[in-house]
Parts: structure tokens; C-alpha cells; sequence
């Protein structure tokens, strides 16, 4: 029986379209070859030395932790509900995925194996830090945009009866209001997805050529945002600063495109 599958376009594009699961399983067969002591390929057999093993497992991690945030990241434009599904459940397998390469790097280490813990746990422990500031950047996005979303009218209303008004050019103040209105939404969308996404990418394209007025508004609106914090202290430090970081990329993107 032929096992090769037969090698067609369709085949080679499903293929890359499902990268993920070959890098976790490529990272897999790294990590588990890493834990053994010889490689036997028919009569032939290869004596693996600590120093490879070691490469191979550091290597399968970093493989692993790639294809399953590649598979969460495929989720990020999902609706909100299920955007925080995928963030628990990519949570919890990357901490599988730590706990059992801590399992097998302590059994090696029992039975006096190979491996010496030292540079592996450091890896681990970096692994564990990450996931730990990726879930709370993330819940201080979404508490962020939860505060942007209540004060979206208010700010619109102090950009109104601001000075910067005279800066336009050949546009009505409401339409420059309803302009800086998608561009607080791409903030939003931004802070929910805990992603830095570009004006372009949502065909928001009113700043070309002409990026000043745009830059002041989102400096004033840090300005008003500041002070709204500072009277009613609803985020914390760290969703504040979120926050303030979001809007910096966005004047970044404004000034570049």
C-alpha cells in the first residue's frame, strides 16, 4: 500500500495552511528525541551527545510555544466572547507544555541522566513569566477599552470646543468629528484584540498627506484622557498605561503612512 500521500497544489496549500500543527509536531518529535540517550535507524545506531540533547529540547520548546501562539492568533478578529475562550485555553496549553518538559528534565535529573537542569528551568521560568505578563496585559486592554468605549462621546465632545478645530481644512467640523470617531474605534478594537492594528489595515485613510491635525488630536486626547484618570481614578496604572501605549502606536502609524 502506498502511504505518501499524493503530492498535488491542493495538498501543499492545506499544508501550509496548517503550519501550526506541523511546527507542534516537529517541536514534539525534537523534544522527544532530545530525551533519548541514542538514535537507532535500522542497523545503525548514534550516540546523542548532552550537549545536542539540549539543543534539540530548547529547540522543541521554542517550536511548541510558536505553533500554539500561531493557533491563538488565528482567533484574535473572533468575536469578544470567544476571543477570551482562546486566550484561557492557549493559556492552559502552554502550561501543559511547561509542566510536562519540567516533569521530563526532573526524571532526568533523578535518574541521573543526561540533561542538567540549569539553563531548561531558566527557560521554563521565562516561559511561565510570559504567559504570566500576557495574561495581564491582556486583561488590562480589555479593561482599558471597556473605559474608552463609556468615554467615546465625551472626548468627541472636548475635541468639539478644543482649538484644534483650526487646523481643518475643507471639511465640516462634524465630519472631523465622525473622523476622529473611527479613529478612536480603531483604539478600541485594538485594546480588545490586545494587538496594534494601522488605520490602512481598516481602509481608515483620512490622515494621508495630511497627518497634523490627526497627531494633535490623539495628543489632546491623551491630554483629556490623563486628566479624566486623574479626577475619576477608574484604571489602574497599568490599564492607563495601556492605554497611553495604544494611542502612541496609533500616532506612530498616523505619521508613517
Amino acid at each position: 500500500m502506498n502511504m505518501i500521500p499524493n503530492i498535488t497544489p491542493e495538498f501543499l496549500i492545506k499544508l501550509f495552511e496548517n503550519y501550526q500543527f506541523i511546527t507542534l509536531g516537529l517541536g514534539s518529535f525534537l523534544l522527544v528525541l532530545g530525551a533519548t540517550e541514542k538514535l537507532v535507524l535500522r542497523n545503525n545506531s548514534w550516540i546523542i551527545s548532552s550537549q545536542f540533547k539540549l539543543i534539540l529540547v530548547v529547540v522543541g520548546i521554542v517550536l511548541m510555544v510558536i505553533s500554539v501562539l500561531a493557533m491563538f492568533k488565528d482567533k484574535l478578529f473572533a468575536p469578544q466572547n470567544k476571543i477570551q475562550k482562546e486566550l484561557e485555553n492557549t493559556t492552559a496549553e502552554l502550561e501543559k507544555i511547561r509542566n510536562k518538559i519540567k516533569y521530563l528534565v526532573e526524571s532526568s535529573n533523578n535518574s541521573n541522566g543526561y540533561v542538567s537542569s540549569s539553563e531548561l528551568t531558566n527557560i521554563l521560568e521565562g516561559m511561565e513569566n510570559d504567559i504570566h505578563e500576557f495574561q495581564l496585559r491582556f486583561h488590562n486592554s480589555q479593561k482599558a477599552a471597556k473605559w474608552l468605549k463609556t468615554k467615546q462621546e465625551s472626548l468627541l465632545q472636548a475635541v468639539k470646543f478644543s482649538d484644534l478645530n483650526s487646523d481643518i481644512n475643507n471639511i465640516s467640523l462634524d465630519d472631523f468629528r465622525a473622523e476622529i470617531k473611527k479613529y478612536i474605534g480603531l483604539l478600541i478594537e485594538s485594546l480588545e484584540t490586545s494587538k496594534n492594528i494601522t488605520p490602512r489595515r481598516r481602509k481608515i485613510t483620512y490622515h494621508i498627506n495630511k497627518p497634523l491635525p490627526y497627531i494633535e488630536v490623539m495628543e489632546f486626547l491623551q491630554i483629556q484622557i490623563k486628566q479624566e484618570v486623574d479626577k475619576h481614578p477608574d484604571l489602574t496604572k497599568e490599564e492607563f498605561r495601556e492605554l497611553n501605549n495604544c494611542i502612541d502606536a496609533l500616532i506612530r502609524d498616523i505619521q508613517r503612512e
